[in-house]
């Protein structure tokens, strides 16, 4: 997972580099790491999520987790898209339309690596492997960290 959020971040970091100029092949680094990120973090992040938790409880963490994804999601998307208008209307008329939108969308893209850096440090920190050894005890499981 912490591969894949670095990836991530990468990608984002790539397309922060946008302006008027740019043109689809510059785009498709930044996007393909994207992607790759996706399928890194995501089967990874409910396996985890899932292996945390009783097997008893395992619906509970697969609505926790899908929760906790679209909630994430929503707040991300409004500051992005909140910061995205404001430095797109503050730029327009100064630099003009296309000038204004790649600025805003590069802002946008800083927005999205320093969420997305702070996602891998935790993911870093938090996210440990389990070593294949079976839980001890099966009422505390709740209560470990994430393990694969």
């Amino acid at each position: 997972m912490t591969a894949g959020m670095t990836c991530a971040v990468a990608g984002t970091l790539l397309l922060t580099r946008i302006d008027p100029t740019t043109g689809y092949g510059l785009l498709l680094p930044g996007l393909l790491l994207f992607g790759i990120a996706l399928g890194l973090v995501y089967a990874p992040m409910s396996a985890a999520a899932m292996a945390a938790m009783p097997d008893a409880k395992a619906g509970i963490a697969s609505g926790v987790l899908a929760m906790n994804r679209t909630l994430a999601g929503a707040i991300v998307l409004a500051l992005s898209g909140a910061l995205f208008q404001h430095v797109e209307l503050e730029q327009r008329p100064e630099v003009g339309f296309s000038a204004a939108f790649a600025d805003a969308l590069a802002a946008t893209g800083w927005l999205l690596a320093g969420v997305l850096a702070v996602g891998t440090v935790l993911t870093w920190r938090y996210v440990r492997s389990s070593g294949g050894a079976p839980p001890v005890d099966e009422h505390r499981l709740h209560h470990r960290r994430f393990h694969l």
